[in-house]
């Protein structure tokens, strides 16, 4: 299933373009949330104890309440989160 995202990063030396460029080439339905606003946001951490809810990030920020829906880790000490909307915020 090729359903839009919206993607954002969480680390602290690494940008979001070689990931975005893997997105690109493969044809993901992935956009930059300036462009369109999805009702998925997958988050991708590179730091241990990563909170990515209310995180002030502009892409997590911009997303607006969320919650998260699943949640995956890599053994190279990366996760990855599913956040979608939570517009009661509980």
């Amino acid at each position: 299933m090729n359903k839009p995202f919206n993607l954002a990063l969480i680390s602290r030396h690494n940008y979001d373009a070689s990931y975005r460029y893997f997105l690109d080439i493969s044809g993901s339905a992935y956009y930059p949330i300036q462009d369109l606003q999805t009702d998925q946001l997958f988050v991708i951490c590179e730091i241990n104890d990563c909170q990515p809810i209310n995180h002030p990030l502009y892409e997590i920020a911009a997303f607006g309440w969320a919650k998260v829906d699943q949640e995956w880790s890599f053994p190279w000490q990366v996760k990855v989160f599913k956040l979608v909307p939570n517009p009661s915020g509980s």
